[in-house]
């Protein structure tokens, strides 16, 4: 799905084979906008934490449950008619696991200001897709949460440690919207969210516009496959 990845495939094959292809994420064919009127006044953003990051902060000494928490109050501090929706995209349905969904609460329970909820029950991916849609920016952490959020063209903030969030964003012409795990706890969170609301109609232009070439490429993936399976 990304330039790195596919290079990193094809070094385990003998030959580059020609049957091999690069494509965007499949989950961008579920790209069917949110069109539900949004309720909320004022500006409504979802965090979407995650369980791995919080494991590698730890071994850094940084506290992600405490540091996210701060940046959620600053935000508030920030900006009038504010509120957040944190929002686990990977939960067991068991319920026994330290999972997104126990971060959720934790993270909640750090905050100082009333305007957050936090959803930690097991829910579908459809229902995810929702959520992220009701929102006006995500600041994600989970791949499939920054999918589903240029999916329903709505702006991101991603925080992650690995090549693909910076080559998802790089595709959507929105690199300067990725923010390194380690400046958590600085002032750049902030600035990259004043830079959404000032030119937010300039960033949803170009999430649109990638949104429908990623479209196409979807319909000719499954077009191929299509083709390749009626051909068995």
């Amino acid at each position: 799905r990304d330039e790195i990845s596919f290079n990193e495939i094809q070094k385990h094959f003998k030959t580059n084979p020609s049957n091999v292809f690069q494509t965007s994420d499949i989950v961008f064919g579920f790209n069917q906008k949110n069109l539900a009127d949004k309720e909320n006044i004022g500006l409504k953003i979802g965090v979407t934490p995650n369980m791995h990051l919080k494991l590698k902060l730890e071994k850094q000494g940084i506290n992600y449950i405490e540091v996210l928490a701060k940046e959620i109050d600053q935000l508030s501090k920030s900006y009038k008619n504010i509120s957040f929706s944190l929002i686990p995209t990977e939960i067991y349905p068991t319920g026994t696991v330290f999972d997104d969904g126990q971060l959720c609460k934790e993270i909640l329970k750090k905050c100082a200001y009333n305007n957050v909820i936090a959803y930690s029950k097991y829910v579908d991916a459809k229902t995810t897709f929702q959520l992220i849609g009701e929102c006006d920016i995500i600041i994600g952490s989970r791949f499939h949460s920054i999918v589903f959020a240029l999916s329903q063209e709505i702006p991101v903030i991603s925080i992650g440690w690995s090549h693909k969030y910076t080559e998802l964003m790089k595709e959507f012409s929105l690199s300067e919207f990725n923010l390194s795990p380690d400046k958590l706890g600085s002032s750049e969170l902030v600035e990259l969210i004043n830079k959404i609301l000032v030119n937010k109609g300039i960033y949803i232009d170009a999430i649109v516009k990638h949104r429908k070439y990623i479209s196409m490429e979807n319909e000719g993936l499954f077009s191929q496959i299509k083709e390749l399976l009626e051909n068995e």
